[in-house]
């Protein structure tokens, strides 16, 4: 299974690669550098959890911890770099502005250029096929004699990563919400966003542009906590409350006996998992590690 994840973790740097060497059309990063462009919220977001995790990275290394530096990178380029800012480079990647589109490039190829050098200790072969297609100029001529990526304290932007927080929590409680009504990614849904919050309201606001076509929207609504709209599916989570409705969507009859099973199921677990806590001989003889799990799935 480990290694399965790994096969699938090779195809995914592979794709994220081949869809941004697809869209460089003539681009060049040395005819077309990055310093000095005019960066997005998504563009300074990247670059500083890029950072970060060149940081760690190397922190890691430095201290002999290779999983640690693995799993840090696999994060990083997994969860950040293709499901995040790839998704939200394709709206000027599409786009009609030129200037835009170059922006992205840029972004695109400077943290490409860097991952596959950090990366290139662990996957040596995958890395330096890519990286020589890179369209700029290489300092050597394998990756593998190529400098390992320093930190740029200059990128670290801390009010991009917190602008980008609360649009990435909607985002992700919105494609919970479409999971578990079982909605097609092709069906646009219209949300209503509540947060006693306001500045979580104006970044909401001000960053519809990612909220909506990341989510799958056909409309938003963002406002404090109010009226929740009828029959609609909801997703709370720290300042966030989100409800989509669901009428002429999904069977809501069959959505009602989805979620009764779901909660008796819900109810047994937890009626078994209190036995267990309240037997004294498994509350003793148990590792304790195994006990405070239960515990915590208790509460």
């Amino acid at each position: 299974d480990r290694l399965g994840g790994y096969k699938a973790f090779c195809n995914k740097l592979w794709n994220a690669s081949r869809f941004a060497l697809m869209n460089m059309g003539d681009f060049n990063l040395d005819k077309t550098p990055l310093e000095g462009r005019k960066l997005t919220l998504a563009d300074r977001w990247i670059l500083s959890r890029l950072q970060k995790a060149t940081e760690q990275t190397r922190a890691s290394l430095e201290a002999f911890g290779f999983a640690e530096a693995a799993s840090t990178l696999y994060q990083f380029l997994w969860a950040e770099f293709c499901d995040w800012y790839i998704e939200m480079a394709k709206g000027s990647l599409y786009g009609e502005d030129a200037e835009a589109k170059d922006t992205t490039r840029a972004v695109l190829v400077t943290c490409l250029d860097r991952i596959l050098r950090l990366m290139h200790p662990f996957m040596p072969f995958i890395t330096e096929e890519i990286w020589q297609k890179l369209p700029m100029s290489r300092p050597t001529e394998s990756i593998c004699i190529a400098a390992y990526p320093e930190p740029e304290a200059a990128w670290v932007d801390a009010a991009a990563e917190g602008e980008m927080a609360p649009v990435i929590a909607a985002i992700e409680g919105l494609r919970t919400l479409r999971g578990e009504s079982n909605l097609p990614p092709s069906v646009k849904v219209k949300a209503v966003v509540q947060s006693p919050d306001a500045t979580t309201r104006e970044l909401l606001e001000r960053w519809r542009a990612y909220l909506m076509p990341l989510a799958g929207l056909s409309e938003v609504v963002v406002g404090p906590p109010g009226a929740k709209p009828p029959q609609a599916a909801a997703f709370v989570s720290g300042n966030l409350e989100i409800y989509v409705p669901l009428a002429g969507l999904v069977d809501l009859d069959a959505e009602r006996d989805r979620l009764k099973k779901e909660i008796a199921r819900a109810e047994q677990e937890l009626a078994s998992l209190q036995r267990k806590l309240d037997n004294p001989n498994f509350v003793a003889r148990a590792p304790p590690d195994v006990v405070e799990k239960d515990k915590a799935r208790v509460t």
